[in-house]
This record gives structure tokens, C-alpha cells and sequence, in this order.
């Protein structure tokens, strides 16, 4: 399986970048929601095992929203010449991507996404991160990924 990078991702199908995430979004959302169940309890002992899942998954949802900006924002080429066998591998490239739009529109995703990010935010993280700095690291993490779909 080969690394996706930020620059790769645009070559993914609509159907991977959607999957791709979902996954992302649904692992921050699970951790998210079992950390809400542990500061309830009255044992703070585990809190220290969410904090990395909880950066890698913000991390990777930054990374994504990242991504799909890039790939969003960029306009396909238009009059580039092809030789006979690009017209050729075009076409069959066209006949199996028929029914997948030319642009990926991605707003539910991003909808859900800020949704888990705004339940992350709410929950009380100064239990988690006892130093300013690491907390406020990690909620640099959605600032950017805010900021930079605006």
C-alpha cells in the first residue's frame, strides 16, 4: 500500500477521498466520545492514553482538510494535447467514472467534521494537557484547519 501524501491526494477516487475521511472523522468522534464517558468517571488514571490518539486524529483531519481544499480549489486543465493512447486510456478512464462527478464536493463531510471538532473543544481538556503549551498546541490543530476554509 503506498503512503498518500497532500499531493497525491487529488489523484484518489471520490469515492477513496470520502471514505478516507470518514475514517478520519470517525476515529476523532469515537475518542472524542470515550474520553467524554472517562472524565465523567471519577478515574482520572487512563486520561493519559487519549491524549496521543486524540493529536494523531486531529492531526489527520487537519491533514485532510488541507487536502481537500487544495484539491477543490484546483481547476482541471483544459486544452493540453494527447497523443493517441492518452485519448485512449481517457476514454476508458471516462466510461468507468461516469457516474463520479468531475469535482468533489465535500461539505457534508466538513459539516459532520466541524461538528466532532466543536464536541472535542467542549470537552474539558485541561485535565488531559496540564501545560498550556501542549493544550494549546492541540487546539492549534482545529484553528487551522477553520481558518483555512475560510
Amino acid at each position: 500500500m503506498e503512503l498518500i501524501t497532500l499531493r497525491s491526494f487529488g489523484e484518489l477516487s471520490r469515492t477513496a477521498m470520502t471514505k478516507l475521511t470518514d475514517v478520519i472523522v470517525s476515529g476523532l468522534n469515537a475518542q472524542a466520545e470515550a474520553l467524554a464517558a472517562e472524565l465523567e468517571s471519577s478515574d482520572t488514571e487512563g486520561l493519559d492514553s487519549f491524549r496521543k490518539p486524540l493529536e494523531m486524529y486531529s492531526f489527520l483531519l487537519l491533514w485532510v482538510i488541507t487536502a481537500a481544499e487544495t484539491v477543490t480549489s484546483q481547476k482541471p486543465a483544459t486544452g493540453t494535447k494527447e497523443s493517441n493512447r492518452g485519448r485512449q486510456m481517457k476514454g476508458k478512464q471516462n466510461a468507468s467514472n461516469k457516474d463520479q462527478p468531475t469535482t468533489w464536493d465535500y461539505t457534508s463531510q466538513l459539516q459532520t467534521a466541524f461538528d466532532v471538532m466543536c464536541k472535542v473543544l467542549k470537552l474539558k481538556l485541561a485535565k488531559l494537557w496540564t501545560l498550556t503549551t501542549e493544550k494549546d498546541t492541540f487546539v492549534r490543530y482545529f484553528h487551522f484547519g477553520l481558518f483555512f476554509c475560510l
